[in-house]
């Protein structure tokens, strides 16, 4: 069984309306204000009580999860098979109503979500720069021919202990 909106004026997921991911109701203190929100007079939500996602804006929703990978030092985001509802989101969007009714929310992110991802940027940023450093010496250092290594010898710094001959595309190296 599909189950439909509880808003008034909604047609979500009934027979002529549009299909969308609906959500329950929640309990505690939030409920309170869910029933604020929905402006339905005596009503009273059951275990089949729903609302649909079109009752809330786009920062309510969460349509991809992100984990920290450790041993790779790298965010893995995952795209959700369905739209998932944050924790304190109430619905605002009440088509069919006076725009005056509808609120918009403004979320902040928490100062530990923050922390972490400021954190988890600034690991990637030195992951890449540390990359590139290793690109840039093993370009520097590399060679696939005599001159190459000729050439490679020149610009390395090498100890005033060893010296290096060259004669006929020949390398002597003396102590």
């Amino acid at each position: 069984m599909v189950n439909k909106c509880s808003v008034p004026n909604c047609r979500g997921n009934y027979k002529n309306g549009p299909k969308v991911t609906v959500f329950r109701f929640p309990k505690g203190e939030l409920l309170r204000k869910w029933l604020v929100a929905i402006r339905r007079n005596d009503f009273k939500p059951t275990s089949n009580s729903r609302v649909c996602e079109l009752h809330f804006t786009k920062d309510d929703l969460e349509y991809v999860t992100e984990a920290y990978d450790e041993r790779r030092g790298c965010l893995i985001s995952v795209q959700l098979p369905a739209p998932r509802l944050r924790k304190t989101a109430v619905p605002s969007q009440l088509d069919g109503c006076p725009s005056y009714l509808s609120t918009t929310v403004t979320y902040r992110e928490d100062p530990n979500s923050r922390k972490e991802r400021l954190d988890n940027e600034q690991v990637a940023a030195a992951i890449a720069e540390s990359l590139k450093t290793c690109t840039d010496y093993e370009k520097k250092h590399s060679f696939s021919s005599f001159n190459e290594l000729l050439n490679v010898l020149k610009t390395a710094d090498i100890s005033d202990f060893w010296k290096m001959v060259t004669e006929n595309q020949e390398l002597n190296v003396q102590l």
